[in-house]
């Protein structure tokens, strides 16, 4: 579950995006990718993440 404020008020709201991996993309150890809440959580080609 994601939150979104309204009025002023936090909100849990469902996290429907996906997660979408370009090519050549490397992900290190202990890393933690989340889905967007409303639109998809997109790692574009060539991205290396590492903590």
């Amino acid at each position: 579950m994601g939150y979104a404020n309204e009025k002023g008020k936090w909100i849990k709201i469902p996290q429907l995006g996906t997660v979408i991996l370009g090519n050549y993309v490397e992900i290190g150890a202990c890393i933690s990718i989340d889905r967007g809440a409303l639109d998809d959580t997109i790692i574009n080609n060539g991205v290396i993440i590492d903590n």
